[in-house]
């Protein structure tokens, strides 16, 4: 009987370490629950930040991209407008156009485009460079007009 009593005292010492143990690991479980619910919640704050920092940038980076296209439509504008003044002006004055003595240089001599001539093979011709005839007689292209007079150096 005695035997029996002390095997029942070693359960029952045993039992309560048992209890002792679930009770720690309980305490445990709960405070890592604790710590994972609050990492949760800084991952999810983090997460939303992000999302509004983002919008934010998206934001500016629409604005700039508004603001640099009425830049650039304020650009075409003018320069359209001024495009269309030059074309006036060059329409108003065709005679402004026509070469006179009193425009070419004293060193210069001056030429009629006749058919076939181009400014490449005028300026060969008359050795000279195609730059030259375009700046000396303000050309902005390389077309040449039959009949007009053109200032060689």
């Amino acid at each position: 009987m005695a035997a029996t009593k002390i095997a029942a005292a070693k359960k029952e010492a045993e039992l309560i370490e048992l209890r002792d143990l679930v009770r720690q690991l309980r305490l445990e479980n709960a405070e890592s629950r604790q710590a994972f619910l609050e990492l949760r919640d800084q991952a999810e704050q983090r997460q939303r930040e992000s999302v509004k920092a983002r919008e934010i940038q998206e934001r500016h980076a629409q604005a700039d991209s508004t603001q640099d296209l009425t830049v650039l439509k304020a650009t075409v504008a003018a320069l359209a407008q001024e495009f269309g003044q030059l074309r006036q002006n060059l329409a108003m004055s065709p005679m402004a156009m026509t070469v006179t003595a009193a425009t070419v240089p004293a060193s210069s001599s001056i030429i009629i485009v006749q058919p076939g001539d181009t400014l490449a093979s005028l300026a060969k011709r008359h050795r000279t460079t195609v730059t030259a005839l375009r700046a000396l007689n303000g050309l902005l292209s390389d077309q040449l007009v039959v009949g007009k007079q053109l200032i060689l150096p």
